[in-house]
C-alpha cells in the first residue's frame, strides 16, 4: 500500500502541473496493476478516491471472513465487520452486512459466475479469493528472497 500512496502522490503532482490546455479530458485514468483510479483536475488537489478492483463485494466478504478465521482480524459482529471491510475496500457497508456479504457467506462460497463466453465457472468466488491470496504469497516470497540475500 505504501507504494500505491507514493505513486498516487507523484501522479497528483503531475496533474497539478498540467496547464488547462493540456488537461483536455475531464478525467485521467491510471493503472498500477493491482490498483486503478481516476482523477479529475478538481480531485487532483484533494485526496483521490481509490478503489481496488481485484475482489468484488462478495469476494471481499469471503476474504475478510477467512482472515478472521485465520486470526488476522479480530472477530466482530456482521455490522462491525461490514464497516471495517467497507473502509478497506470501498464497497457498500450496507451490502456487505446484508444480501451481498457476511449474511450469505455459505451461498457466496457456492456461487458460480458466467465468464466472458457466458459459461458457468464453478466456485467462482472461492477461486477468485484463492487467486488473490496466491498473488499475495508470491509478493511475500519475493520479499523473503530479497531480504535473505
Amino acid at each position: 500500500m505504501e507504494q500505491a500512496v507514493t505513486e498516487v502522490t507523484k501522479y497528483r503532482s503531475f496533474i497539478n502541473e498540467l496547464s488547462d490546455d493540456d488537461f483536455l479530458k475531464k478525467k485521467i485514468f491510471y493503472n498500477l496493476g493491482f490498483l486503478k483510479f481516476s482523477l479529475s483536475r478538481k480531485q487532483a488537489i484533494k485526496t483521490p478516491q481509490i478503489t481496488i478492483e481485484s475482489l468484488d463485494i462478495r469476494q471481499s466478504a469471503l476474504f475478510h471472513s477467512y482472515a478472521e478465521e485465520a486470526g488476522i482480524f479480530l472477530p466482530y459482529n456482521n455490522s462491525d465487520k461490514a464497516k471495517l471491510c467497507s473502509w478497506l475496500t470501498g464497497h457498500s457497508e450496507h451490502n456487505l452486512r446484508t444480501d451481498k456479504g457476511f449474511a450469505f457467506l455459505e451461498q457466496i462460497k457456492k456461487d458460480a459466475e458466467k465468464d466472458n463466453n457466458f459459461n458457468h465457472v464453478k466456485l467462482y468466488n472461492l477461486n477468485s479469493v484463492k487467486d488473490q491470496v496466491e498473488k499475495m504469497l508470491e509478493l511475500i516470497q519475493i520479499d523473503i528472497e530479497k531480504y535473505e540475500s
